[in-house]
């Protein structure tokens, strides 16, 4: 099917006209038409490298040679002094041989006998061995002053045994004294082993914080081993504000997370869901550290390590489809334990204080999160309560989680757009094409009782859009050679990531467990975990328009592990290719399957469709067979959405219907107007593959206040990205 085939469209015409207030004008024309944020080196700018590990430092005495050739002169005049150039530890280490031994080093002016600090460089890493300079005088041991003292007092006995002749008596008392001696002598022997070797031990330890707890029992607080910084004082503050932090954050969260329970909320077992409770309570957030991971000239990346126990009382309640409030659950979350990175992007940069106009708030990666549900004694028991647990358990865990982990985003404004700036390029947008051709699998592990398993994958970049494979019967080599397409958000700093999973015909432990959640669907084709991979888009993003191939390890750790998913559940083979959008729009691509991605903004001129001369309109987008629609703006006739709707894998011959009605409690809705869009011939025509216009709205009804039809209208932003294309 070629790009323009089209589709028998609707006889009418719609009227539309270039919109005057794009966001972005220069979309055609720039070379890269979006910023990307997040560029974060692997170690802060500001870490210093400290100490080597693999160099000995030393303490050594200049030679009577060295010393002589900068001793005082002759006549008793003031002596001259030569100050050496510091030199490195390699160098040192070949001036030491050159001199036989003899130590090289930075002299002072006025200390020509002081000691000198060498460093040799070692093959391996090793601790810090200091030398201790020699001192004048005698040193005197005790244990050799009590084995002096025992030859003597010995000698004494036999002197006194052979001259005196003493009685029975006091021959016995004296061997008795003698042997109390010997004892003592030992005793202190030991003692003194022992605290030599403590001091050995000592000095052997290596610097750091485990030879400071071993050494003093304990590291100050003050003592910091890392380039992260504590901050302490920011804990203190957050405890003082902490019960004005719950209630803001406690908003902010059921503002966000409610219509996304609505969203995802399994269709016929709940009508509706909503949070009666979201208190954190007494116990704050914890800050660990914060660091500066990327200094650009328009932003500041930061990164803070957090978490959070406490005794928060959360409640969900659901009301299922018959009864209304009566058959209403609430669910408490008890025991929550959080513990992540937040990443923290102050941009743009501006000459007003605070110094930037927007905060984007992200998880760097999934929290570790643990918590229970508790149902109590809910309506319908424990039949309808586990199959509410069996969806709102992963969806807490996974989809929740996902929607606030990078690139997803929260940004919130500092400053006005008259200071700060337009602020659309901080919200999370799409900048780029990944095309996966995914080839084929090895050494996948035995999941069936034949030996054998049914391997698929699930790949995506976003977890609302995820792209599988057919499965692949009875082997742990398959092969699949599928084309797969993922849009791409950030390219520096995202990951993609790859699942794979066993097709079960029957899946008989599902089977037990059939409710109203986990049904026959579920049961019948389900599938079992083998193995995940998390791949980072940014090799591909170096090479734009290069195909790369390579072999992927899969493991089982999970997506927050700091060192990976592991390793040792087989390995899959991925051709990669990454297409920015100024590449994929510099030439017409034919291409016959793609996304459509539709930005409604805004609309004005509606008609009153209630009493008081007001509407609550949204809008319904019909495209393939597949409806979404916005939220409901309240009393207004020039509601304000922007809100993004994306369709994936749409022929390019389909048309895309935007139809305004306006909600109503007691009544069915009505229809403000409709549109129609030829994504064909409006949208993959255009260069650049984005239009930004307005719509005038047909079937319009009388405005029931003034009795006249307005010329109502609507603005779109819609995009149309090319997927099965030759390159």
């Amino acid at each position: 099917m070629g790009l323009f085939s089209k589709k028998k469209r609707s006889d009418r015409k719609y009227k539309s006209e270039e919109a005057h207030d794009d966001p972005d004008p220069d979309f055609k024309k720039r070379k890269d038409p979006y910023l990307v944020i997040g560029d974060a080196p692997t170690r802060p700018m500001f870490a210093g490298k400290g100490l080597e590990s693999n160099t000995e430092y030393q303490y050594q005495r200049q030679s009577q040679e060295d010393s002589s050739d900068i001793g005082a002169g002759q006549d008793g005049k003031s002596s001259k002094t030569m100050q050496q150039d510091p030199v490195t530890p390699a160098q040192n280490g070949k001036a030491a041989e050159e001199k036989g031994g003899k130590a090289a080093g930075v002299k002072p002016d006025d200390a020509a006998a002081a000691p000198a600090i060498t460093a040799t460089k070692k093959a391996g890493p090793g601790p810090v061995k200091p030398i201790i300079p020699d001192r004048e005088g005698t040193v005197i041991h005790v244990g050799k002053v009590f084995q002096a003292l025992a030859l003597a007092y010995v000698i004494f006995l036999a002197l006194l045994v052979k001259w005196l002749k003493p009685d029975a008596l006091s021959l016995t008392s004296s061997i008795v004294t003698g042997a109390v001696l010997g004892l003592a002598y030992s005793l202190v022997q030991a003692w003194n082993k022992r605290q030599r070797s403590s001091l050995r031990n000592l000095l052997r330890l290596a610097p750091g914080r485990k030879g400071l707890r071993k050494a003093l029992g304990d590291v100050p607080s003050w003592v910091a081993f890392q380039d992260r910084e504590k901050v302490e004082w920011m804990n203190r503050m957050v405890q003082g504000m902490w019960p004005y932090y719950d209630k803001a954050i406690g908003a902010a969260i059921k503002e966000a997370v409610e219509p996304m329970m609505d969203q995802y909320k399994p269709p016929g077992l709940i009508k509706k869901i909503y949070f009666s409770k979201l208190t954190f309570g007494e116990s704050p957030i914890r800050i660990d550290n914060v660091w500066v991971e990327d200094e650009g000239e328009d932003h500041v990346l930061m990164e803070v390590a957090f978490r959070w126990a406490g005794d928060a009382n959360i409640g969900i309640a659901i009301e299922l489809p018959a009864g209304g409030e009566h058959t209403r659950m609430v669910p408490k979350v008890t025991d929550l334990q959080v513990a992540g990175v937040a990443r923290v992007i102050l941009s743009p940069l501006v000459p007003v204080i605070p110094g930037f106009g927007a905060a984007i708030v992200a998880l760097r990666k999934p929290p570790l999160m643990h918590f229970r549900l508790d149902f109590g004694k809910a309506f319908g028991g424990s039949f309808t309560a586990k199959g509410v647990r069996l969806w709102l358990d992963p969806f807490i865990r996974e989809t929740l989680t996902e929607m606030i982990v990078w690139p997803n985003r929260i940004v919130v404004p500092i400053l006005p757009e008259e200071q700060a700036g337009p602020l659309d390029h901080l919200y999370l947008r799409h900048v780029g094409l990944l095309v996966v051709h995914v080839m084929e699998g090895r050494d996948l592990k035995k999941m069936d009782a034949f030996g054998k398993a049914d391997p698929f994958l699930e790949l995506y970049t976003q977890p609302t859009c995820v792209e599988k494979t057919e499965h692949q019967k009875k082997t742990l080599s398959p092969t699949w050679n599928e084309d797969k397409w993922l849009l791409v958000q950030e390219p520096k700093t995202q990951a993609m990531r790859v699942q794979m999973f066993d097709h079960d015909v029957l899946n008989l432990k599902e089977l037990m467990h059939i409710n109203v959640v986990k049904g026959i669907k579920d049961t019948i084709g389900a599938k079992t975990f083998m193995g995940r991979a998390s791949i980072p888009i940014r090799p591909f993003a170096d090479r734009p328009g290069e195909p790369v191939t390579d072999w992927y390890e899969m493991g089982k750790g999970e997506w927050s592990n700091d060192d990976g998913t592991g390793s040792g559940e087989g390995q899959v083979q991925l051709r990669v290719t990454y297409f920015p959008f100024e590449l994929l729009y510099s030439k017409p691509r034919d291409a016959s399957l793609g996304a459509v991605l539709v930005t409604v903004k805004k609309a004005s001129d509606l008609p009153a469709a209630d009493g008081n001369g007001l509407s609550d309109p949204y809008v319904r987008l019909t495209l393939d067979e597949r409806k979404q629609k916005t939220s409901i703006q309240r009393r207004t006739l020039t509601p304000t959405w922007n809100e993004k709707k994306e369709w994936m894998h749409v022929p390019v011959v389909e048309l895309l219907e935007v139809t305004v009605w306006d909600s109503d409690e007691f009544m069915n809705d009505s229809c403000l107007g409709v549109v129609e869009v030829d994504i064909a011939e409006d949208v993959a025509k255009v260069p650049g593959g984005r239009i930004y216009k307005t719509w005038y709205l047909q079937d319009v009804p009388k405005d029931q206040k003034t009795k006249h039809t307005p010329n109502a209208n609507i603005t779109l932003q819609i995009q149309w990205v090319p997927f099965d294309f030759t390159f």
